[in-house]
């Protein structure tokens, strides 16, 4: 079994697995990884993971879950219709699953409409 090869192999593959893993599964330590990496030309520190907003799918910096503005607008606001008017609204995901745990079917753009609509 060589090593070398087997790291080489490994950390084209996954660039984002770390020294301390790839030296675990080749039964060596992590600085003989870095080190094969180093006579290698290869980057010796592991790729950061990439994210994906979760509305539009593209790729994103950072450990946010959506892109700021539209995006981050369009996810966690849902357009919904008063069961009382006819009204649309905004509510937040937050609110609706809220709504969902109380087995609260029907929504209200405001609590007048609701009390109107519960009399």
């Amino acid at each position: 079994m060589d090593t070398a090869f087997d790291a080489v192999r490994m950390k084209k593959m996954y660039p984002h697995l770390t020294n301390a893993y790839i030296g675990r599964r080749l039964g060596v330590g992590r600085e003989r990884i870095r080190q094969i990496f180093k006579t290698k030309g290869l980057p010796t520190k592991a790729a950061k993971p990439i994210h994906y907003c979760l509305h539009c799918n593209s790729e994103i910096e950072g450990r946010i879950k959506v892109h700021k503005g539209r995006c981050h607008f369009e996810y966690y606001k849902k357009l919904l219709t008063c069961y009382g008017c006819g009204k649309e609204f905004y509510r937040s995901r937050g609110h609706i699953a809220l709504n969902e745990r109380r087995n609260q079917e029907n929504h209200f753009h405001s609590v007048d409409c609701y009390h109107k609509n519960h009399a």
